[in-house]
């Protein structure tokens, strides 16, 4: 498969967050294997931890491709969304995983609440990064002659 290939593919919000919930899956799998090997000691936290890792790698890497996306409505919805549903699917693995709810794994709701809130920040600054630098490039043709 070609490189670019693959990185069109990822231009996708759907696409990104597949790749999440199945990397959320395999963590979450190799480290109950870890715990139940006696290998790691761990008091079910180390789920939600990993959830998280995840969580804020979707949010980077969803923001940077933001830049790229041909439809920014279109975009937009799709991350919301898939930010919902990877949030959700971590959430609810980690609980099983670890036999924790939310409340009992220590501060991670408020985590929840903080990553919803700076994932909506970055996502709405990276579009009105992108809107500026449209309107500067329609301006910057205009000023040379080309419409």
């Amino acid at each position: 498969m070609d490189f670019s290939a693959l990185l069109n593919k990822f231009e996708s919000p759907l696409y990104q967050m597949a790749v999440a919930v199945i990397l959320t899956f395999i963590s979450g799998f190799i480290f109950k294997l870890l715990i139940l090997s006696d290998t790691v000691s761990d008091s079910g936290v180390i789920f939600w931890e990993c959830s998280f890792a995840i969580l804020l790698g979707y949010m980077m890497f969803n923001c940077i491709y933001s830049f790229v996306a041909k439809d920014s409505l279109k975009y937009f919805r799709n991350s919301i969304f898939s930010f919902v549903v990877l949030a959700i699917v971590g959430g609810v693995l980690s609980s099983q995983l670890s036999g924790l709810n939310v409340d009992e794994a220590g501060s991670f709701r408020w985590l929840y609440l903080v990553f919803t809130f700076v994932y909506l920040v970055f996502v709405s600054i990276v579009n009105l990064i992108k809107k500026f630098m449209e309107y500067a490039m329609k301006q910057e043709g205009r000023l040379h002659g080309d419409n």
